[in-house]
């Protein structure tokens, strides 16, 4: 829809086509397209297949997407298991900032008690926290951590600093 007009059947022919002869990035747009409905009602079992064979073909981004998604809109324990070790592999294969951020979120604030393990999350946040210029996402996740973890001093510290570097933003962002 951007610089043509919207038309979500050529748009998942598209990706379908891409997805089909093994693109993992389309099949991670596909499939996210599919959780969310942007081509019409979603389609959850149809979204899955498409992040499962990201997932099969080593891609971190599907691992931590599809994580993400499982944790979040998943059909209980099953899961929730399924979540977390996509997460951790992803975040383990690439440790890039946003794996790592992630999986110290999911790990460190869960709602559900079979997914939160703060000492593990702070694993985790510990990598992340050595990462040169994390931006205030990432230091929210910290002090998110650092709370669960029962230190709360750093976790004041460490959302004040996400505080003062909003604040530095100009008003539209």
């Amino acid at each position: 829809g951007k610089g043509m007009a919207k038309d979500p059947a050529k748009a998942r022919a598209l990706l379908l086509r891409d997805a089909e002869a093994g693109n993992a990035e389309s099949q991670i747009a596909l499939g996210g397209n599919l959780f969310s409905g942007s081509f019409g009602k979603a389609e959850d079992a149809e979204g899955r297949k498409w992040l499962e064979k990201a997932v099969a073909a080593g891609s971190t981004d599907a691992m931590n997407q599809y994580g993400l998604w499982l944790h979040n809109h998943g059909n209980g324990e099953a899961d929730r298991t399924r979540a977390v070790q996509l997460s951790r592999q992803a975040a383990d294969k690439e440790g890039d900032a946003g794996s790592l951020n992630n999986t110290a979120w999911m790990l460190c604030t869960s709602k559900f008690e079979d997914v939160r393990k703060p000492a593990d999350g702070m694993a985790y946040a510990r990598k992340l926290e050595a990462m040169p210029d994390i931006g205030p996402g990432a230091l929210d996740t910290l002090a998110a951590c650092y709370a669960a973890a029962g230190e709360y001093p750093r976790a004041v510290e460490l959302q004040q600093r996400v505080l003062d570097d909003m604040r530095k933003l100009p008003d539209a962002d």
